[in-house]
């Protein structure tokens, strides 16, 4: 489905439909999605508007559309997955009873796992404390 496409879209639109258009995308995609809306490319009243689906929908619903739109839309934001912390320490754990030592450890678990070296030792400290 074309809402999980991470990669940019161009989609070509008369000034008639646009209105439409944007609402169909602002219901697929979301308001908040990046796009730029290209009016009369390569002619004498050229325009590139650059803001949100929902920000031009609000501005085409009050001002009339005129001449030819190509509309880039940017891809869905990669999502990124929070490091697991049970994961990264007991990563740490393991890695300390095959000998590494707690800085040593931390920061490989860190590197493996993606989480933060400094949250991470932390984590690993208050642990070893209690």
């Amino acid at each position: 489905m074309l809402r999980e496409e991470k990669r940019t879209m161009i989609f070509y639109e008369a000034p008639h439909k646009l209105v439409s258009t944007l609402e169909d995308f602002c219901a697929c995609f979301g308001e908040d999605r990046p796009v730029a809306l290209c009016r009369e490319l390569t002619k004498l009243h050229e325009e590139v508007v650059r803001t949100t689906l929902g920000e031009a929908l609000a501005r085409y619903r009050t001002e009339q559309p005129r001449g030819e739109f190509a509309l880039v839309v940017a891809g869905a934001p990669e999502v990124l997955d929070e490091p697991d912390e049970a994961v990264a320490l007991e990563r740490v754990r393991a890695l300390q009873e095959a000998g590494a030592s707690l800085r040593d450890a931390v920061r490989q678990a860190a590197q493996e796992t993606g989480m933060n070296k400094n949250a991470l030792y932390r984590l690993a400290t208050q642990i070893r404390e209690e």
